[in-house]
């Protein structure tokens, strides 16, 4: 299977903002980079994006993967902000939302 190349900077930043893949090799990351480039282009097409002529923008999840002649130039993890668990389940509580999903951890009626 032919492997993507991964650029220094995109390598830095997959490392850094990636959770989990702070101390991978290159080589790891690189593998896991091509892994989900190859995910999204025959189950996703429709995640497939043209950024400029000879790039291509690949959505596996959170990460926007920039690929330009079989190489990543950047990567971007849109990290969507979290909200408060403890919030969540007053507020579920309070409307009477019985199906949530952090339920089963603090309600004995489910």
């Amino acid at each position: 299977m032919k492997m993507l190349k991964v650029i220094n900077d995109a390598l830095n930043y997959y490392r850094e903002s990636v959770k989990g893949n702070k101390s991978i090799t290159a080589e790891q990351a690189r593998v896991k980079l091509t892994r989900n480039v190859k995910l999204v282009q025959p189950e996703a097409p429709e995640r497939v994006l043209r950024s400029g002529i000879f790039s291509k923008v690949y959505m596996y999840h959170d990460l926007h993967i920039t690929v330009r002649n079989g190489k990543v130039i950047k990567v971007v993890n849109l990290k969507r902000p979290r909200f408060s668990k403890k919030r969540y389940i007053e507020l579920s509580k309070a409307l009477g939302i019985k199906d949530i999903k952090y339920y089963r951890k603090h309600c004995a009626a489910r």
